[in-house]
């Protein structure tokens, strides 16, 4: 399931949609699309990991998660450096996403489905390959056990995406779907975009380390 949907989201044919546009409106179309799908990846990934990871380093692992997204975002920032000396440079930045995307492509197409969600639906032999896949042969037995215990079986009726509209869940959408707006008007994409000309106004004259002051502090911040 998790698999199947970061494949399907992640924004290959988007970027290059993006990088080949002729006018605006293409290239618009396919940053919509990229970031529709950057979108449900960055909710995607930290399920899948929690869901995928030892209780022991779960916490660790998303925190690596986190880190290496504001890597991500450093790395961006440096990538777009050579636009001020060449305006037709954002092609190739949007031709580099690709590069990413494929590899995170190829990557799920031979990464275990969750064992959790396989459990959940009865699909009991699947989810001790998963395990034993993921953890050993020898935990298969735990893991096992864990998952029965827990009482996520598959006797949980089927959800779909209206039922995150019903009165049940709601205030919860409402409140989550607030945050993530709230996030974005708060501001921070303003400061990303133009850190370099604020860097200049105070002083620092090199472009390269505007950007990473910017990078390093979003990473060690």
């Amino acid at each position: 399931m998790v698999q199947g949907t970061l494949l399907l989201c992640k924004p290959n044919s988007q970027n290059i949609c993006s990088a080949t546009a002729q006018d605006v409106r293409t290239m618009i179309i396919g940053r919509l699309l990229a970031g529709i799908g950057i979108g449900i990846s960055s909710a995607l990934v930290p399920l899948y990991i929690s869901e995928i990871s030892p209780t022991e380093i779960r916490g660790a692992l998303g925190t690596i998660n986190q880190l290496f997204i504001c890597i991500g975002i450093l790395a961006a920032l440096v990538a777009g450096l050579p636009l001020a000396q060449n305006p037709a440079w954002w092609r190739t930045m949007f031709g580099i996403s690709i590069v990413p995307s494929i590899l995170l492509a190829l990557g799920m197409a031979v990464s275990p489905e969750s064992p959790r969600w396989l459990f959940q639906q009865g699909k009991i032999s699947q989810a001790e390959a998963a395990i034993k896949k993921l953890y050993g042969k020898e935990k298969v037995t735990e893991v096992m056990y864990d998952l029965k215990a827990s009482g996520q079986g598959s006797n949980e009726p089927d959800a779909n995406w209206f039922d995150l509209f019903s009165k049940r869940y709601w205030k919860v959408v409402s409140v989550g779907a607030a945050l993530f707006l709230l996030q974005q008007l708060a501001g921070i994409n303003a400061v990303v975009y133009y850190s370099t000309s604020v860097f200049r106004s105070a002083g620092i004259a090199s472009d390269v380390a505007a950007s990473a002051l910017v990078g390093a502090a979003n990473v060690f911040g």
